[in-house]
């Protein structure tokens, strides 16, 4: 056979089988795209969303956009909009992730929270506290009950579950705008004691529904104790860590044995039925300010841990909890975009309920703070931060499954369209608080008094915004 029709054969051999490997070329890309390439495009989809974030806070640093309402609307899109995935993909990941974020973001404000500052906003952040919560539930339990109809154990669950802020969601936004420490600190306070009190309020009114027995006293109680007892174990698991945290220091890579204290402090307070967001916040606090303690502590007590000096984070220790911070706040709000249901992205009554809030949010800020000396820039900003999180999607999903709680489905969407429509209000106020000067037109209802408001802009003197 001469060379050319040996070449002939070989290319009519490749002809026909061109058929058959272009078959098992399709078998192939079609297995792999069952396997491989869906964990691949999650990685892509990672990596991109982190870059994302980054170029979102920029964003924000120019045109005041809030970061919170893009990585929601990420979420958002991925999630109910054209489901590409669904949060029961998560299993119980995505609970434990969710209180991670919980945890770390608690922990790390704690940090920055000094006692000078805490001792000027504590008497503000209680008042606001207790005003916002009580005023909030109840002007929501009226609405639901009167307006929208619902039986009066639903509208009053539902009160007490958007009563309560999310801290995951607010500290991450007031961390990006230029307020006071103090004024950081009140609505750092105010977020974290606010949603230990809208669990514990909640939870009891599921309990009493669902036994048909109301325990008020034992309810009050348990929010007491709660509050109390997880600040008393947080203080102190803060406090004798900074002893400790010393001696470990001479292991490698210790930087991460303290977040994994304030986990096992905050899964104690929640096994002893405290509150084990306030144990967290208090545990950085203690933290934080421990040289402080140190000085105020009993003289004797320095000869007995003369070799345990207590020792404060380093610089590169604070820069890595900054960093965790920033990438479970992204995930977490995409999170909470794709937890949201797809019946629940247009709804008129939760729009009815965002300005029951509102209302009833103003009246609180300046019923609570009106001896309080802040510029009406930062009322305005504490007046709008309305924000719900994943904490009220818990209780909503827990009242679609409590027997004895009447229209518990409905309660539950409502509940959620709240959240939605409470985030996407308060990124907007943001803006325009920051880009439009909002707070001009509020400066009638917040300070009456022109000279007040002189006095409260001249002693302000707001912080850069974190980076």
């Amino acid at each position: 056979m001469t060379m050319e029709q040996t070449g002939h054969a070989l290319l009519t051999n490749l002809w026909e089988a061109g058929p058959w490997l272009a078959a098992r070329a399709s078998e192939a890309a079609e297995a792999a795209s069952e396997s491989e390439p869906s964990e691949a495009l999650v990685m892509i989809f990672v990596g991109t969303l982190v870059f994302a974030a980054h170029l979102f806070v920029a964003v924000f640093h120019r045109f005041r956009v809030p970061d919170t309402l893009w990585l929601i609307g990420i979420g958002l899109l991925i999630g109910p909009v054209f489901e590409w995935v669904q949060p029961d993909a998560f299993g119980l990941v995505g609970g434990v992730f969710t209180t991670i974020a919980l945890i770390i973001i608690l922990f790390e404000a704690g940090l920055d929270l000094s006692f000078k500052s805490l001792s000027e906003s504590f008497g503000g952040a209680a008042a606001l506290t207790f005003a916002s919560y009580f005023l909030v539930g109840a002007g929501v339990m009226a609405f639901c009950y009167y307006v929208m109809g619902l039986p009066f154990e639903t509208s009053l669950f539902i009160g007490a579950v958007v009563a309560g802020p999310s801290p995951p969601v607010i500290i991450p936004m007031v961390r990006q705008l230029a307020l006071r420490p103090q004024t950081r600190t009140l609505i750092t306070l105010e977020s974290a004691v606010g949603e230990a009190m809208c669990l514990v309020i909640a939870l009891g009114i599921l309990q009493a529904v669902s036994s048909e027995n109301a325990a008020i006293g034992a309810t009050v109680g348990q929010v007491i104790s709660s509050f109390v007892m997880a600040a008393i174990i947080g203080g102190i698991g803060g406090y004798l860590w900074a002893f400790l945290l010393n001696r470990l220091r001479q292991l490698q890579n210790t930087i991460s044995l303290t977040p994994a204290m304030v986990f096992i402090v905050y899964g104690i307070c929640e096994f002893l039925t405290f509150s084990g967001p306030v144990a967290a916040l208090v545990f950085g606090i203690a933290i934080g300010n421990v040289t402080l303690i140190q000085k105020w502590s009993v003289p004797h007590m320095h000869h007995t841990v003369n070799s345990w000096e207590p020792t404060t984070h380093s610089d590169v220790e604070m820069k890595f909890f900054s960093e965790i911070v920033f990438l479970l706040k992204t995930f977490f709000f995409v999170y909470l975009g794709l937890s949201m249901k797809k019946e629940d992205l247009w709804s008129p009554v939760a729009w009815g309920v965002v300005g029951i809030l509102l209302l009833a949010r103003f009246i609180a800020v300046k019923g609570s703070l009106n001896r309080y000396i802040i510029n009406s820039k930062e009322g305005t900003v504490l007046a709008t931060m309305i924000p719900k999180g994943l904490a009220a999607a818990v209780l909503g999903a827990a009242a679609a499954q409590t027997p004895g709680l009447d229209h518990g489905h409905e309660a539950e969407n409502v509940i959620y369209s709240v959240i939605l429509y409470s985030i996407a209000a308060t990124a907007v106020f943001i803006f325009l608080i920051e880009k439009c000067h909002l707070n001009a037109l509020f400066n009638w209802w917040l300070f009456p008094n022109r000279e007040q408001t002189a006095v409260a802009s001249a002693a302000a003197t707001p912080t850069k915004p974190a980076e």
